[in-house]
């Protein structure tokens, strides 16, 4: 009787694993033509996604943190007015100043550059020149319609995106979406010297702004670029500092953002010494 028992259960248990196998076989063969075409998508750039953090495009794995250091530079400095943008800058005496229409250059006898961008140039939808290939239909998978509808949250939806969030198991929007912005920042990032930190802040003192603050300076990188946007989410200005031969510190690029406003009148086309 013994015996019995021991060879039904060996017969259930069998039954029960083919059962299993059976079903684990059917759920493969339903979902296959959905996960297999992504899979394939995915395997093919596995291997540049995989590249060591110091690879090109140098900036794919950074993603944004709050700015930790917000100290203030108080030295003698100049005010900068141009395009309707201001701000102060703790670096005085002018060397050498190219104005070319849609960007502004201001270089210092201390060696610091400081590059304003036209917004009447600039101001446009961060992604959209980037997505000129894509199908409406794929944009549309990609990033949907709220993505595009705040300059922010474009901009922050790219640079927070990683390889490792790229997976064959996701949904096909989800999928395409990290898809498109992975290619979208390994754009922006391709021509980066060096691995570079993005902060995000708000600027201290009113918190009409807000933005991103992308450097190489832990790396001794000596090249600071600020993405700021309104409180509206309208628009969009882009500066950037180089130091040629100085160090650049963070209370000196605090100053600037801490001191960032917009000109109710466009006619402020000049500097201010």
């Amino acid at each position: 009787m013994s015996r019995f028992i021991i060879d039904l259960e060996l017969i259930v248990c069998s039954r029960g694993y083919a059962l299993g196998l059976s079903i684990l076989a059917a759920v493969v063969l339903a979902s296959g033509p959905y996960f297999v075409p992504q899979t394939i998508t995915y395997y093919k750039p596995r291997p540049m996604l995989l590249r060591p953090i110091d690879a090109p495009p140098r900036g794919w794995s950074s993603v944004p943190r709050p700015l930790a250091d917000t100290t203030v530079s108080t030295g003698d400095g100049a005010t900068i007015s141009y395009f309707g943008l201001r701000f102060e800058v703790p670096w005085k005496g002018i060397d050498t100043e190219r104005n070319q229409g849609c960007t502004v250059e201001i270089v210092f006898k201390s060696r610091q550059a400081v590059r304003l961008s036209n917004p009447d140039c600039l101001d446009r939808n961060p992604i959209g020149s980037y997505t000129s290939h894509l199908s409406q239909e794929d944009l549309r998978l990609a990033l949907g319609t709220g993505v595009r509808e705040s300059k922010y949250d474009q901009y922050k939806a790219v640079i927070s995106t990683t390889p490792l969030q790229l997976s064959p198991f996701q949904s096909h929007r989800e999928f395409a979406r990290t898809q498109v912005l992975l290619e979208i920042k390994g754009l922006w990032f391709e021509h980066s010297p060096e691995v570079p930190e993005i902060f995000s802040f708000a600027t201290f003192a009113t918190k009409d702004y807000r933005g991103f603050e992308i450097n190489g300076l832990s790396e001794e990188g000596q090249k600071v670029a600020l993405e700021l946007f309104d409180r509206t989410d309208r628009h969009w200005f882009t500066i950037s500092i180089v130091g040629r031969g100085a160090i650049l510190t963070q209370p000196e690029i605090n100053r600037l953002i801490n001191s960032f406003s917009t000109t109710s009148s466009s006619s402020l086309n000049r500097l201010l010494k």
